[in-house]
């Protein structure tokens, strides 16, 4: 601050202000006024106070007859009052979006993100001192578009509660308003606040990872100028002193409102098919401890408002400031995303069940009465104890599902089997049993899949390491093996409680009545890239036929390169085709049906009712029933076409 001070007068000036200040009001020796103007501005990293003779014309306060409110001392504020400018906008702009999607597509060409949001408005507005922005976004999400995605969406708004009658916020709001002062040195922000309703983040490991991968592609963070040190060594120029610096914002209020996350996070098992029996024993046993202990599940953390007034900094400074707050905000929560932990059942989501139950019991009496008289005191006793009890058993059984489901996760990390990994984790993204009874039996059928590949694996593991790598191989094989026939039986039994214990919180909340609010966006099938790597148009039949071809078949199929489907009505079937085979598969629970590879087939014939497909001996591979004709037609052109490619790719390679 700076204080002026003259003839018994004062006035307390904030410096970091920017721009036309109240005048200044006092009085001289001689007993007659006098005014001056103040006006502040920036110059480089110095702040400039200007005072000058008061111009009434000039100035944007004018003497006032009514006090204006904003007083520091009687003489010098009393007598004036802003001048209101006539902000008539002399352009507006809106743009009214139902909604959009977005797509980040990798190296690979692997859809990795999609991003869509809904109700999105914006408008702006331009007069001849001011622009203001207004954005309203109803609703946002962003899916997880890889294969075999633990968490299917990212983010999205939390669900609101189901007793909440209100209609939900949008899930972004931003408002701006800069003045077009060029006269002051730095961009003027009048005001800019930024609003974001609370957020669920789920995230994996092979997500980030994959965001991290993306952002190591050349010229997606740097410009991809020529790498030259010194491009005219005979003629170095001096340094262009006159180059002005990056010009700073200043801000006469900032507002980002707080924030509510839900974060959660696994760590992925993929990362164990690269490191197999190649780990030494120490290096195996710390991988499986960290994939039981790497796993938080709806930590929440809350971070206080940030408020600036009257800053002046550049945009570095400003990312830096908004950095360091919200860092602290995780420093001073770490407790929570320790208690999150699903090793240790989420203790952290166990207090918040139970001590909702127990709020319950008091809030639901206190709800009848109020809506009903005496007469709800009984109905609200009775709401109180079963909301009590529902979410006492909720949060329990989930407990119990954490702990057990971590030490499943820790232990088949250490079977080195990948395709156990696959059919596990495409089971348990499956198996989410709605009651107790459900959970038991998906439970059991897990125990006897890791009970059943124990077995197998002692005599498929070795021969399988036999024909790929020899007797090296075979050795290999037989440790895998025996490791399995120990572990596998254990993650089954812990599957067995982890499930069932699912099916029991299940049970809890199964006559629950839907969270109000945000009508979800439908999560999107990952993007179909044909095997030509042309991108189409999003097709949803095409995303939808490759989705079921990495599922057919606990997942046997999924590195083949879908091409077409077609559904086959009367038999209940669907039939899709690759760039090396025909797949045909029950269309419930895409149990397989049988399957030709083109090495294998001798004749596809065009029939009446269906296409026929012999093996080299003229023996029946398998019918596919299509009563369309044009159905039929169309499937057959795109079998004749691959099976084509195939062949011609076949005489390439042996030429």
């Amino acid at each position: 601050f700076l204080r002026l001070a003259i003839n018994g007068f004062s006035r307390t000036v904030q410096i970091t202000e920017i721009g036309s200040l109240v005048p200044f009001k006092f009085l001289l020796p001689n007993k007659s006024s006098r005014t001056v103007a103040l006006d502040i501005r920036a110059d480089g990293s110095t702040q400039i106070l200007s005072i000058t003779n008061y111009n009434e014309e000039r100035s944007v306060y004018k003497r006032a007859r009514a006090p204006t409110g904003r007083q520091e001392t009687l003489m010098s504020q009393e007598a004036f009052e802003a001048i209101q400018e006539d902000n008539t906008p002399s352009l507006t702009l809106f743009l009214i979006l139902e909604g959009f999607g977005l797509s980040l597509i990798n190296r690979s060409l692997v859809e990795v993100v999609h991003f869509s949001a809904k109700a999105f408005k914006l408008e702006y507005t331009m007069s001849d001192s001011s622009q203001s922005i207004n954005l309203s976004i109803g609703d946002i999400q962003l899916d997880n578009q890889l294969p075999e995605a633990t968490f299917q969406v990212v983010l999205q708004p939390s669900p609101l509660p189901s007793r909440r009658s209100a209609p939900p916020l949008p899930a972004v709001q931003t408002s701006v308003i800069l003045l077009n002062d060029k006269s002051h040195g730095v961009m003027f922000v009048k005001y800019a606040s930024i609003l974001l309703q609370s957020l669920t983040i789920m995230l994996d490991e092979d997500f980030l990872m994959e965001i991290l991968d993306m952002t190591k592609i050349k010229g997606a963070w740097q410009s991809l100028d020529e790498d030259i040190l010194i491009r005219e060594p005979n003629l170095i120029p001096e340094p262009d002193k006159s180059a002005p610096p990056g010009q700073e914002i200043y801000f006469e209020g900032l507002l980002l409102q707080p924030l509510r996350f839900i974060v959660s996070f696994v760590r992925a098992e993929r990362t164990t098919q690269t490191t197999t029996t190649s780990r030494n024993p120490l290096a195996t046993v710390v991988h499986a401890l960290t994939m039981a202990l790497g796993n938080i599940n709806g930590a929440p953390l809350e971070f206080s408002a940030l408020i600036l007034s009257d800053v002046r900094m550049n945009q570095t400074m400003l990312v830096d400031r908004i950095i360091r707050h919200y860092r602290q905000g995780v420093i001073q929560q770490l407790y929570k995303i320790l208690g999150s932990i699903d090793f240790i059942g989420n203790p952290v989501g166990l207090f918040t069940n139970v001590s909702s139950g127990v709020m319950d019991i008091f809030y639901e009496p206190y709800d009848g009465v109020i809506m009903h008289g005496g007469e709800g005191l009984g109905t609200g006793i009775a709401k109180g104890a079963a909301s009590f009890l529902k979410k006492t058993t909720f949060g329990l059984a989930d407990t119990v599902t954490r702990v057990t489901s971590s030490v499943g996760k820790g232990l088949s990390s250490a079977t080195f089997d990948s395709e156990y990994q696959s059919r596990r984790r495409l089971a348990q993204r499956r198996n989410n049993p709605r009651h107790v009874f459900a959970g038991v039996a998906a439970g059991g059928s897990a125990m006897l899949d890791s009970l059943s590949s124990a077995v197998q694996g002692v005599v498929v593991k070795p021969v399988e390491g036999l024909d790929r790598e020899g007797g090296v191989g075979f050795a290999k094989g037989v440790a895998k093996g025996v490791a399995g026939l120990f572990v596998k039986p254990v993650v089954g039994v812990t599957d067995l409680f982890s499930i069932t214990a699912t099916g029991v919180r299940n049970t809890a909340t199964m006559f629950d009545p839907p969270d109000r609010g945000r009508s979800r966006i439908t999560v999107i099938k990952p993007r179909h890239v044909p095997f030509d790597s042309v991108l189409k148009v999003y097709s949803s039949r095409e995303a939808i036929g490759q989705q079921w071809l990495r599922e057919v078949d606990d997942g046997h199929f999924k590195h083949h390169t879908y091409v077409a489907h077609i559904e086959s009505e009367p038999n209940r079937q669907v039939c899709l085709l690759t760039s090396t085979a025909i797949i045909c598969a029950w269309t419930h629970k895409l149990r397989l049906c049988w399957d030709a590879a083109f090495s294998d087939v001798g004749t596809v014939t065009l029939e009446d009712n269906g296409i026929r497909v012999l093996d080299r001996k003229k023996g029946e591979i398998g019918f596919i029933i299509i009563t369309e004709q044009a159905d039929r037609e169309w499937f057959y052109g795109e079998v004749s076409k691959v099976i084509g490619t195939h062949n011609a790719m076949k005489r390439l390679e042996s030429s």
